[in-house]
């Protein structure tokens, strides 16, 4: 799946490049290096990464994670990711 968007990100530059995020020194980070670590890491995917993805897969996504509003991407079909995180001091066994 991150290969998947990464892939469509590079094919769609344009439409993608101008909202790369600066890096924590406040520096340009390179585009391809960003699509680098979107296919390769488990860095976190956000509303970039999504649309990409609901745009090459022609899906609908919606985003289910504790604690957090419901996010969706808007295509015709609907894929349903849900997140979970171990929330130990809340008791919760994961």
């Amino acid at each position: 799946m991150r290969a998947i968007a990464a892939n469509y990100m590079r094919e769609h530059r344009d439409d993608f490049a101008p909202f790369i995020e600066e890096d924590e020194q406040g520096q340009a980070v390179d585009f391809e290096e960003y699509c680098h670590e979107v296919e390769s890491t488990a860095a976190w995917g956000g509303q970039l990464e999504l649309g990409a993805l609901a745009t090459a897969l022609q899906k609908h996504i919606k985003v289910y994670a504790v604690g957090m509003p419901v996010v969706e991407v808007l295509t015709k079909n609907l894929v349903v990711v849900s997140r979970f995180r171990c929330l130990a001091l809340c008791g919760l066994i994961c």
